[in-house]
Parts: C-alpha cells; sequence; structure tokens
C-alpha cells in the first residue's frame, strides 16, 4: 500500500521541565527505566529493566512498593482492576501482575522476546474484542488475546521500532531513525505517516481514549501530542 501522510497536525509541544521527580531506590545495578504505565490509583508502574522489578511509585513520585519480576521487564500496559501486562526482554512469555499482591496472575508465550506491549482501550480483558499488542524481536507486532488463542503477527522488521500502542484495530508505532510515527491496519498496510522536525528520534508513543497521542522524542527532549 501505498503511504499517505497523516492529515493530523502538532496541538502542542511539551518542553522537558522537572515538576516532580521519581524518587526510586535500590537494585543491585544501575536503574533503566524502559516503560511506564499510570494506574487508576494515580500511582505509576515503571519497568526497571536491568534489575528484574517492576517499581510502583504514588503519585508524587515516591516509591511504595517494588514487585520482582524475572526476565528484565522493557514495557508495561494497564489491564484492569489492579492488573497489568509486561514485555520481557529476555524471556520469550508476556508476565501479567497484580499491582496490590505483587504476585503473577498469568502468563501468556510468544514467538520470541518482546519490547513495547499495549492494550485494548476500554475492554475488559474476558471481552471477545479485547487484544494485546506487543512489538515481538525478528517478527514484528504480534497481536493476541489473553489467552493466546487468537494470534496473528504483522510483520514489520527493524531495530529502530521498539514501542506500540493499539486502539480501533490499527497501530501505531515510532520508528525513531526516520522520525516518523506511523500508523497501519492489522494486516500491516500503512494509513498514514507523520513527520516533524520538532520530534526527533521519536520513541514512546501513548494514546489517550479521546485519540489525542502522545510522543516521546529522544533527541529532541520533548513531548509532542
Amino acid at each position: 500500500a501505498q503511504a499517505i501522510r497523516s492529515p493530523g497536525y502538532v496541538m502542542h509541544q511539551y518542553s522537558i521541565k522537572t515538576h516532580w521527580q521519581i524518587h526510586i531506590t535500590g537494585g543491585k545495578n544501575a536503574q533503566r527505566l524502559t516503560g511506564c504505565t499510570m494506574l487508576p490509583s494515580g500511582d505509576i508502574a515503571i519497568a526497571d529493566k536491568n534489575n528484574d522489578r517492576l517499581l510502583i511509585c504514588d503519585p508524587h513520585g515516591y516509591l511504595k512498593k517494588e514487585i520482582p519480576v524475572i526476565g528484565s521487564p522493557v514495557d508495561v500496559a494497564y489491564e484492569s482492576q489492579n492488573q497489568v501486562a509486561i514485555s520481557l526482554a529476555n524471556k520469550a512469555k508476556i508476565k501479567f501482575v497484580n499491582t496490590e499482591t505483587g504476585t503473577t496472575c498469568h502468563k501468556l508465550s510468544i514467538p520470541s522476546t518482546s519490547y513495547g506491549i499495549s492494550t485494548s482501550i476500554g475492554y475488559d480483558p474476558h471481552h471477545s474484542d479485547y487484544k494485546i499488542v506487543a512489538r515481538i524481536k525478528d517478527f514484528g507486532f504480534l497481536i493476541t488475546d489473553r489467552a493466546g488463542k487468537k494470534s496473528k503477527v504483522v510483520e514489520n522488521q527493524g531495530d529502530a521500532i521498539l514501542y506500540v500502542s493499539y486502539k480501533d484495530e490499527k497501530l501505531y508505532f515510532t520508528k525513531w531513525d526516520t522520525n516518523k510515527v506511523i500508523c497501519c491496519d492489522l494486516s500491516g498496510n500503512i494509513i498514514w505517516e507523520f513527520m516533524n522536525d520538532i520530534l526527533q528520534k521519536p520513541c514512546g508513543i501513548s494514546l489517550a481514549d479521546d485519540g489525542n497521542m502522545f510522543l516521546a522524542g529522544f533527541e529532541s527532549n520533548n513531548i509532542v501530542m
């Protein structure tokens, strides 16, 4: 399919300013925080890849607890109630963890290790339309349900694609080597591509319920909506 440039436009550019800091202690290795998600309580769940742990911080950035997650957690996505889905860099599994009890509720075997992860917005995990999307090493995007029974792979190779968001039967992802934000359907057909000079080396991507997209520019050191 021919790539069509997005009709969207930059609504806001946010400079990085310190409003409050995340206060994290412990860990045998240097901290490497590679993914996070907001919980309904206002707490923040953060993946610390180098220390095999999930950190739960309060809305002011103070560490409340740490949950061991073996396998080098890379990214985390909110699921429902107190549960989150976690992608792993060193194990071919997705883990589902209860953030209140710290227990692993479920493990899903996948074809390879994974990077970014996203879940259906607004659906119960047991709903037939609920989907989990993960960026899988050497494969592309894995689209599956919680049981792993309804799985398909959208092929899209390249080390420059790390993070993904999913909404309304579409995938949204960044490609940091070309400074592109890309939207495709579940067959891999590109719907649109977006570029803007204010966004350099885009990495993290998140979609709000209202459809607004938030993009983290690594080299431009900003957040673009």
